[in-house]
This record gives C-alpha cells, structure tokens and sequence, in this order.
C-alpha cells in the first residue's frame, strides 16, 4: 500500500475517505503529523482493514494550495515505514524530495538528508557496480539540480534476436530515474515479430512513457541516416543519445551521460563513445542537433554517418568529448551489415569522401534541401 501511495498519491492525496465509523475510529490519524498525516492513516489502516483504492479522474482531484511542505514530518513518516517501501519507490520519492527541499532556502537543511538517502540506497541496492570505480551517480545533486532529461534513440530492422537482449536490460539499469529518461524505439517493418514481442513484454514501459515504440513500413531499404533522423525527431527531451540496438547503457547510465552534459556544458557539447560496437553511440542537445540537420541523408545507406556528425558538430562549435568507459561502451558481438547491394566498406569511403567535401566547404548543416528528414508519414505509435 505505502508503495501505490508515495508513486501515484490517488487514494490519500484528495483525503477522500470512504470506511465504517467503527473501524475509523479504531485506527483514527496521528495527532503529531503536520503532513503525510492520510498517508499514515491509510497505511496503518490497511494493515488491519480491507482497503481498495478507485481512481476516477472526473470526481478525484485536488487544487494545490501552494503550501509549504512540512519535511520533518515527512521524514518521520518514511522512517518509520521504511522497511514496508520497495528501495525503487524509496530512491523517486527521496529525490522529489531533495528537489523541493532545494527550492527555498530556509528548507535547505533538509536537502542533504534526502541526497544522502538516495546515494545510501543506490550503493546498497546495487550490486552490478565495477569496484574501485566511482559509479555514474556521483555527482548525483547537480543531475537532479540541472533539470535536464534524456532521449535514446534505438532503431530497429528485424534484429529481434539483437534487442531481447539488450532492451530489457536498459530499462531496468535507468528505471531508477526513469521520469528524467525515455527510451524511443522505432520499428522499421520488422518481419521477425519485433512488434509481438515488444507488445506482449513491455506494457507498463508504454503506458508510463518509459518506452515509446514506433512503427512505419514508410522505410524502402535500410537507410542509418533515415532511420536515425526519425527517432532523435521523435525525441521529448533535452537530450538525444543514438542507441544502437545491440548496445547497452550500463547501470545508469542515462544519468552517466548526464553527469557529462553537465561537466562539459550540456548545450555546446558533444559526446562520442568508443568501445567495442559503440562507436554510434552519440549525445548531444536536440537543439544542436536540429541545426546540424540530423544525420546526412544524402549518404549511401551505412558507414561514416555517426563521425560526419560528430565532425561537423565540433566544426559548428560543440565541444567534442570522447568518452572511453567500458562500463557504458558495452555492446554485443556483431558482423557488419552487409544487407546493402554494395559492400560495407565501399559505402563508408563514399560517404567518407563526401563529409570531407561538405565539411572542407563550410556545409556543416546537411539535407537543407528536404522539407523533412526521417520518416514523418503513415508512423504509428504502440
């Protein structure tokens, strides 16, 4: 029960009650709570009672006041229940709280409580950690401070076999902060049942905004450029990272790129990994990379396209940071697609070759010729 109300508030929050005199009366609410005061009573009430909660938006709701949160009071409540939360639901609500303790001076003091619970739980609770590195969290308070959110962008033709192992294991490592990440992954016509898979084992993922899945068949052929121009469009954040489907993010690692967005100036940076098959992997603001004109869609179908970006974007002026860390540069083994008429290696000197002209003439922002990049028509969401 205390789980249902620190996520979704419905039930407590409204103080709308329904219960028999008796049983209210046996339980009664604490006289020393300021706040949390219906959480605790609804707690401590289920404990004994049957308690159901029905949510409906057209009768439950509230106007907030604007009244000042009493956090003494809020501590008390999640200290003394703390062995009944789930230590996910522990970590969201004590890092809402940091954020709102922050927000005025004088509930300053109560800020450190909260950023020390948070980074006291992420280092009991997790336990895929490479020890003797300092994790991604480390600067957790200026992430949380800075507002920034995060996109990654995965784009998917019939590799199924490649993103059930890499899909599940991304959102569980960023689930933690997952109101600050999203992941947007676009289906282009997979034949391999990559929609089945994704409806049948990613529902809740979809209906929290978690996970936004696409699908179009408006692609004829693979295409990288294409096909990574649709998904960083259909970003919502700050944010977009290129997230190739055979790549993992590393446990937390949504906040790991944060961190660095952060360290190196989020709004004149870019950031190229380097590991093994992660050399796609790319970050940087959506603001920039609308002005860079996404990827170059004037390319053969593969090779070249991730480096031409970053290249015209350090020409533009981002700073460019490569980032070497193989706890976030992980990737599964792969061949290079050879699905194109043309082999691998003919297409990257080609698109190679064109970068350098474009870039050697001052072109840094591609496909100026195009009302649109990506796929924009006949695109469904899940």
């Amino acid at each position: 029960m205390i789980d249902y109300l620190l996520t979704t508030g419905y039930g407590a929050q409204t103080s709308t009650l329904f219960t028999t005199a008796g049983s209210m009366k046996d339980i009664l609410w604490h006289p020393d709570l300021i706040d949390h005061q219906d959480y605790d009573f609804v707690v401590r009430f289920s404990k004994k009672y049957h308690f159901s909660v029905k949510h409906d938006p057209t009768v439950a709701y509230y106007l907030s006041s604007g009244r000042a949160i009493h956090f003494e009071t809020c501590i008390r409540f999640t200290e003394e229940n703390i062995h009944d939360i789930a230590p996910a639901v522990y970590i969201r609500y004590n890092r809402l709280m940091y954020q709102r303790a922050m927000q005025k001076a004088e509930t300053k003091q109560y800020a450190a409580y909260f950023l020390t619970e948070v980074k006291r739980y992420l280092e009991c609770c997790d336990t895929r950690k490479v020890v003797a590195q300092p994790p991604a969290y480390q600067n957790l308070d200026a992430c949380l401070l800075s507002g920034l959110t995060l996109s990654f962008c995965i784009t998917c033709l019939n590799r199924l076999y490649q993103i059930k192992q890499t899909l599940r294991q991304n959102l569980d490592d960023n689930e933690t902060f997952k109101d600050l990440i999203e992941f947007i992954l676009v289906d282009f016509g997979s034949a391999d049942g990559l929609s089945e898979w994704v409806g049948e084992n990613f529902k809740t993922e979809i209906e929290e905004g978690y996970l936004n899945y696409f699908y179009t068949e408006e692609l004829k052929g693979w295409h990288s450029s294409v096909a990574k121009n649709t998904a960083h469009l259909l970003a919502n954040n700050q944010i977009v990272v290129n997230l190739d489907c055979d790549n993992f993010t590393g446990a937390y690692g949504g906040l790991f790129v944060i961190d660095a967005m952060i360290k190196y100036g989020w709004e004149n940076a870019v950031l190229h990994y380097s590991g093994d098959g992660s050399s796609g992997r790319i970050a940087l603001s959506k603001t920039n990379f609308l002005k860079l004109g996404g990827y170059d869609e004037s390319f053969e179908p593969v090779g070249y396209q991730d480096m031409d970006l970053c290249l015209r974007a350090q020409k533009m002026g981002l700073h460019y940071v490569n980032i070497q860390d193989k706890r976030y540069s992980r990737a599964l083994l792969r061949a290079k697609n050879t699905s194109s008429k043309r082999p691998w290696e003919e297409m990257y000197e080609h698109n190679r070759q064109l970068s350098m002209q474009n870039i050697a003439s001052g072109k840094l922002k591609v496909n100026a010729d195009k009302e649109q990049i990506g796929v924009v028509d006949n695109l469904y969401i899940y």
